[in-house]
């Protein structure tokens, strides 16, 4: 009798799911994905991060000299009266303002003045105000002089009964922590569970009586962070429980505070972050959100939006978790986190016993880090949330990757994104037009960064562990074939075929480099030259349409010769098709696949598995 023939296939990807296990998933979702994005249906390599040439400018023995913003505390972007965006970064015990691709230059403090440790820039109308914590006052920095100076109660403009003023506020604003400027008031937190608003389009002063609030309803847990849910509704979060503050309009003659939920509320303030009417935020159970009705209610969602990569969520490192940091970009959630488990170091972080400079030593070995001055608490990997396909799409890692704070500003006509990482360098992020294949490092030393001088590139690490293919039949079976579709550049690509046990895998393609000058139609076709002299790069055949500005001989030197560019041109994105087969000798009730690239890029279009019903062994493997 002929065995029953299950072909099982993805014809795309879609995003990942690591709580359910592997063989439940749906067609199209991976089990796991680091450093991938998923777009029309295809799975590739993230874009590589750009090291911006922004930083602290001196000239040392006649060269310019850049260096990064070390000890960074905060950053964010300021629109001056005249429309220009300036960022702002506040590192060390200075305060740098800079456009883009400009030399920053320090914005003094007043004498007398330091940052502190915990630092907040909000923008109110021209000016930007500098929270410093609870034991330093409020500084602002005067729009058309960009001058850090001391806040000075100023007089309303808009006062009287019948005004939102109905008269002025008697107290300047208290020392913060955090806030945001919302409906033309300041509105900031400080001591435990206190509020303060401002009076009406002025941040200088509030009303002790109608512009203080107290967030407390019988909860004893502590106010983290605060954020707008529409014109007139605060909602604010504290460690184990969220309120709204509703009817913020007028004289606050009729704002009520309401109790949202107890059963959970958010561990760090610095996640807080509006995605179109909802609001998202890390709480202990994960990211979760509020969402807000077409009807206009707001409701807490229960389940969170983490739950399909709970894995990593119980990862976190929730001492220091006050780290963390989110954004919302182009459709995406960007949710920057520490790990206990530090994926770089390969280590616990109980277990690093030394630390000298950049350098730890983990049981021994000596290990160098570039995440700013202390290894302590740092984020090490970065979310990533696709809206449009509902899914996650990957655990962001590298060496650059410890974001102390998102930095969306303009740069080449477009918004984007970047983040300070606490190494100090500033890095755009997930954009498809400007960063490469590779990670941009810039060294940390003095002498080696001068400005114009080349980034180190770092090769990005790719992984995806498919689902669980079943062929619809739960029962045992030989597996035949593996088949996968997939286009590459300058890719090192390693496929390991995964059965029921850790014994049960075999490798489908180990190492694999494809060369830059064979052809494979028509195979007998002479070898490309690299330098392009023969204006023929984008012919058709060649395995790997990979650039390289200068040739290499066979002893790894560079040659004389550049490349040329042609009358033809060339495309940097050309990527070679490939469609492989390879037989498989394992048995068992499912097969996934782990893929692994560790240099260029590649896209991964389909994985398919081809097996037949096998009843005569139940254990073990082939």
């Amino acid at each position: 009798m002929p065995q029953q023939s299950l072909d099982d296939v993805d014809p795309g990807f879609t995003g990942m799911d690591m709580r359910l296990d592997p063989s439940h998933l749906q067609p199209g979702t991976v089990a796991y994905a680091e450093n991938m994005r998923f777009t029309d249906g295809v799975g590739r390599q993230r874009p590589g991060l750009r090291c911006m040439n922004w930083g602290v400018t001196k000239i040392v023995n006649g060269e310019v000299i850049v260096d990064p913003f070390l000890v960074p505390r905060a950053a964010g972007v300021f629109r001056d009266p005249n429309d220009i965006e300036v960022i702002l970064v506040a590192a060390e015990e200075q305060v740098y303002r800079m456009h883009v691709n400009n030399t920053a230059r320090v914005v003094a403090l007043p004498a007398g003045e330091v940052l502190g440790d915990t630092v907040r820039l909000i923008q109110t109308f021209d000016r930007v105000v500098m929270l410093r914590g609870s034991d330093k006052p409020i500084l602002e920095l005067v729009g058309d002089t960009l001058v850090w100076q001391s806040v000075t109660m100023i007089e309303n403009t808009i006062t009287g009964d019948g005004s939102e003023n109905p008269s002025d506020g008697t107290k300047p604003m208290p020392n913060s922590v955090d806030g945001i400027y919302f409906s033309n008031r300041l509105v900031t937190i400080h001591g435990r569970d206190q509020v303060a608003v401002s009076d009406f389009l002025n941040y200088t002063r509030y009303d002790p009586i109608r512009g203080a609030f107290r967030i407390n309803q019988g909860s004893e847990d502590k106010l983290t962070g605060l954020a707008s849910l529409d014109q007139n509704t605060l909602v604010f979060f504290k460690e184990r429980s969220i309120y709204l503050l509703r009817n913020v309009y007028g004289d606050l003659s009729e704002a009520r505070l309401d109790e949202l939920t107890r059963n959970y509320g958010c561990i760090a303030g610095r996640t807080i972050t509006k995605v179109g009417n909802d609001v998202v935020f890390l709480s202990r159970r994960g990211l979760c959100s509020l969402r807000v009705t077409e009807q206009g209610h707001i409701q807490a969602v229960d389940e969170p939006m983490s739950k399909p990569i709970q894995p990593v969520i119980d990862l976190i490192d929730w001492t220091n978790v006050d780290q963390a940091r989110c954004t919302f970009h182009n459709n995406k959630i960007y949710l920057a986190v520490p790990l206990a488990f530090k994926q770089q170091f390969g280590a616990l972080r109980e277990k690093i016993v030394i630390q000298d400079g950049f350098e730890i030593q983990v049981n021994g070995v000596t290990i160098n880090f570039r995440q700013g001055d202390q290894f302590n608490g740092f984020n090490n990997a970065v979310l990533v949330y696709d809206l449009l396909s509902k899914q996650w799409a990957s655990v962001d890692t590298g060496t650059e990757f410890s974001v102390k704070e998102f930095i969306l500003a303009k740069f080449s006509r477009a918004t984007r994104l970047f983040f300070m990482s606490n190494s100090g360098w500033t890095h755009l992020y997930d954009d498809t037009e400007y960063c490469s294949d590779s990670d941009e490092i810039r060294p940390l030393e003095t002498a080696e960064n001068v400005y114009g001088a080349h980034n180190t590139l770092t090769p990005i690490t790719m992984k995806m562990t498919t689902r669980g293919y079943l062929g619809s039949q739960p029962s045992r079976k030989r597996f035949h074939t593996a088949g996968i579709n997939y286009s590459q550049r300058n890719s090192k690509l390693s496929i390991t075929l995964l059965g029921d046990t850790p014994i049960d895998k075999t490798e489908m393609i180990a190492n694999r480099v494809h060369s830059p000058t064979r052809y494979v139609r028509p195979f007998d076709k002479d070898p490309y030259i690299r330098t392009n002299e023969n204006d023929d790069h984008s012919t058709e055949g060649r395995e790997d349409y990979s650039v390289i500005v200068r040739n290499q001989t066979e002893d790894g030197t560079d040659d004389e010769k550049s490349f040329q560019l042609g009358s033809n041109g060339i495309s940097t994105n050309l990527m070679q098709y490939y469609a492989e087969r390879k037989s498989v000798r394992l048995r068992g009730t499912r097969l996934q696949a782990q893929i692994v690239n560790t240099q260029g890029d590649v896209k991964i279009h389909s994985f398919s598995v081809h097996s037949t019903l096998d009843d005569s062994k139940t254990t073990g493997s082939l």
